[in-house]
């Protein structure tokens, strides 16, 4: 299923999610007072929580948590490499591959499936991506805040 992810114009990093009908599913909003990067992935319909996406406080690389229904399921660190920018995804048997710093790769399970392809809009007024999850199996919830959870890190390394 293909998605579209579009930033609103605010001070946050605060966003939309589109399904390939261009019907708001889902919407992301930041935490606006914290010490932290916190995020929340809400239903449109329900106004249901279904996943939260917060930096680690304390860590020595930028590491982001991922929760879906409460419960820890990934931990997103960027792993120290000197030529390419490389991610570690905890307790997911996922990687990265492609190039994460064009926001043009995928995410593949450890037998190396593809889970889904990512790649940002680069003429746009504010960040847009556009992905397709190719794992019909997987929660498209845990793909989104994956996906959200590397653009923090990134976001995070650049302050």
């Amino acid at each position: 299923m293909r998605y579209y992810m579009k930033q609103k114009i605010s001070l946050f990093q605060n966003f939309n999610i589109f399904d390939e009908d261009n019907h708001k599913v889902l919407r992301i909003d930041q935490k606006k007072v914290s010490l932290t990067r916190q995020s929340r992935i809400i239903d449109v319909e329900t106004g249901d929580v279904l996943a939260r996406v917060k930096q680690k406080l304390v860590s020595i690389r930028p590491t982001m948590i991922v929760e879906v229904d409460g419960e820890e399921v990934a931990k997103i660190t960027k792993k120290i490499t000197v030529f390419k920018d490389k991610y570690k995804i905890d307790a997911l048997d996922w990687k990265i591959k492609g190039d994460i710093w064009d926001y043009n790769y995928e995410i593949i399970d450890g037998s190396g499936k593809e889970i889904a392809d990512i790649s940002k809009k680069i003429f746009s007024l504010t960040d847009a991506f556009e992905f397709n999850i190719a794992d019909e199996e997987v929660n498209p919830v845990l793909v989104i805040a994956v996906i959200l959870a590397i653009d923090y890190v990134k976001d995070t390394e650049g302050e």
